[in-house]
């Protein structure tokens, strides 16, 4: 009997041993499964501490916005040279590392104050791995910026009121040809050298015409009276020595092409941030806006860098500021001749004068010319002296209407031979149509919208060069958006990496 109770003893005593090893492996999996939680526990918060470090480090490094740029142009930039003239992101680097490990206490603040390392992470280092520079994508960054500033500046219907009127100067454009009263002289200059030839092969007895019914007013028209003599001559002549007011100081700023952005090879960014081109009208109104309100031009000069008239170079690239001035008065002049020859063609009363005076013109030459012709090259001559009066009258700090009408019209027919005389006193007080500076918002509106981002980069180079102590500035230099990657040490773990983007557009 004590054998039998001997065994069932040992064997209730194998049982609970059995037990007892079942639970001890399952609790050694459940720690082992406890441990790999917090295991990857640490390892995730490690992450999101290394992330925020590089976070912080960003915004830090972002927050230092070349202030020059902010304040003449309001344009968000990083300066890579850290106004040095030398590019050196690993400077920004550095920085970026220093704010890096602050969350997790491996760096102190400003303050010398550290935060509680409870992640035990390693001190930080930063490496940029991508960044997009100013004149990337043809200075893409660029535009979206003024178009963002001025987006918040401008209201809707002053954005609506600038797209009627370069619409309107479009239209107005193409139902002229372009250089009409170049063609219109080349047309008559064409017709006299034949007039002459055939008269040259017939007899010297030229019996003169009778004058049609209806010409007793036509009278012998001298070379001195005769308009299209006297607008050959003007045309001769310097443009602005004709429009420009005598009171008004030219200004002779000039610049060498390797002083610029477009003149040189630019920096290119590494690893771009790539950026849609999605560019609507609105915008493109909206960037010219924006040059307008930061650039000077003829009528309001801003001589911080090496040119003064700023838009004028936008508009045609020449490197002083009087070549980029006659270019645009010449560009004036086209637009408004095309408005004023349609002034003229729609005005019955105009017509029938320019018919006269071109009946006693052919009746005063030596050789037959069609009176039609000369009819017509009396309305080019005449719609480009009335244009010459816009001009002045812009460059005199007046407004010009986009639509002439008979009641705006300046030039009389009899006056054109005395044009030289009537420039001298052009309409200042002009209240109605636009200014000069909105005529040259329409004409870069016209013009290619690549070249005006390239040429616009450049004069904000040149101004920003011509503040003390920024000499050596580049706009290539500047950074928009910025790739960063941030690794930190975990003890008893592999090393945490993160990568951060961040741009001023977000």
């Amino acid at each position: 009997m004590k054998k039998s109770m001997k065994k069932s003893m040992k064997k209730s005593m194998k049982k609970k041993g059995s037990i007892t090893v079942y639970l001890l492996m399952i609790c050694s999996l459940l720690l082992l499964f406890a441990c790999a939680i917090f295991y990857s526990l640490r390892i995730e918060g490690a992450r999101v501490m290394v992330q925020a470090g590089a976070r912080a480090g960003l915004f830090s490094v972002f927050g230092r916005y070349d202030r020059d740029l902010f304040e003449q142009y309001d344009l968000l930039f990083m300066d890579a040279g850290c106004r040095t003239g030398d590019f050196a992101p690993g400077r920004l680097a550095r920085q970026i590392e220093k704010y890096a490990g602050i969350p997790w206490g491996a760096t102190p603040t400003a303050g010398r104050a550290k935060a509680a390392n409870l992640w035990r992470l390693g001190s930080p280092a930063a490496a940029i791995t991508g960044y997009t520079l100013a004149t990337d994508q043809n200075g893409e960054a660029f535009y979206r910026e003024a178009v963002a500033w001025e987006r918040e500046m401008l209201g809707v219907k002053a954005l609506q009121r600038l797209k009627e009127q370069v619409k309107a100067v479009e239209g107005q454009e193409k139902k002229v040809p372009e250089g009409s009263v170049e063609n219109a002289l080349a047309a008559y200059d064409r017709a006299e050298a034949e007039a002459r030839e055939k008269k040259s092969g017939e007899d010297k007895t030229i019996q003169e015409e009778e004058p049609p019914s209806g010409s007793a007013d036509r009278v012998i028209v001298s070379a001195e009276e005769n308009p299209i003599t006297v607008i050959r001559e003007i045309k001769k002549k310097g443009l602005l020595a004709l429009v420009l007011p005598t009171d008004r100081l030219l200004s002779e700023g000039a610049v060498s092409a390797s002083q610029l952005p477009s003149g040189r090879k630019v920096l290119e960014g590494m690893g771009l941030i790539p950026m849609v081109k999605n560019h609507s009208a609105s915008d493109k109104v909206l960037f010219l806006s924006y040059l307008a309100g930061h650039m000077g031009n003829c009528m309001e000069s801003k001589m911080n860098g090496s040119l003064a008239y700023q838009m004028e170079y936008v508009l045609n690239g020449r490197k002083s500021d009087r070549e980029n001035l006659e270019q645009t008065v010449k560009k004036l002049l086209l637009a408004r001749e095309a408005a004023n020859l349609l002034c003229l063609e729609t005005d019955a009363g105009k017509k029938n004068e320019a018919r006269i005076l071109a009946a006693a013109i052919c009746a005063s030459l030596a050789v037959p010319i069609a009176e039609e012709l000369v009819t017509q090259v009396l309305l080019a001559c005449w719609a480009y002296g009335e244009s010459l009066m816009d001009v002045r009258t812009l460059l005199a700090g007046g407004k010009v209407p986009l639509k002439k009408t008979k009641a705006g019209w300046q030039l009389e027919l009899k006056d054109l031979a005395r044009l030289t005389e009537r420039l001298r006193n052009p309409a200042q007080d002009r209240t109605e149509g636009l200014d000069y500076e909105q005529y040259l918002q329409m004409l870069l509106f016209m013009n290619n919208e690549a070249l005006c981002i390239s040429r616009s980069l450049d004069m904000v180079e040149d101004g920003i060069r011509g503040i003390k102590g920024r000499e050596g500035f580049r706009i290539d230099y500047c950074i928009y958006a910025m790739e960063v990657q941030v690794k930190a040490g975990l003890a008893g773990a592999s090393d945490v990496t993160v990568t951060e983007k961040r741009s001023y557009e977000n």
